[in-house]
């Protein structure tokens, strides 16, 4: 009995070290960045289109891109300095 169950533990290990690398694999790094440039609606599309699709493609990552104005920029500082 000991030893049946000392086989499917040892085979669970085996497997389970056998597909970690797979598992690890398709889990993506996250990159996120916000910025005040490009705010036109044409240059956004180009970035995303041109700079940061290849780059996930490249990188095996995804992306998060914010485009921040002014407005949000001042709500955030005014934020900030009431906490």
């Amino acid at each position: 009995m000991k030893s049946r169950l000392f086989s499917v533990v040892f085979i669970s290990i085996l497997l389970l070290m056998a597909l970690s690398p797979f598992v690890l694999a398709a889990e993506k790094e996250v990159l996120s960045f916000s910025s005040r440039l490009w705010s036109p609606p044409a240059e956004q599309e180009f970035i995303i289109e041109y700079v940061i699709k290849p780059f996930e493609e490249e990188n095996n990552c995804i992306v998060n891109f914010q485009i921040l104005d002014d407005k949000k920029l001042l709500e955030r500082a005014e934020l900030q300095l009431k906490t």
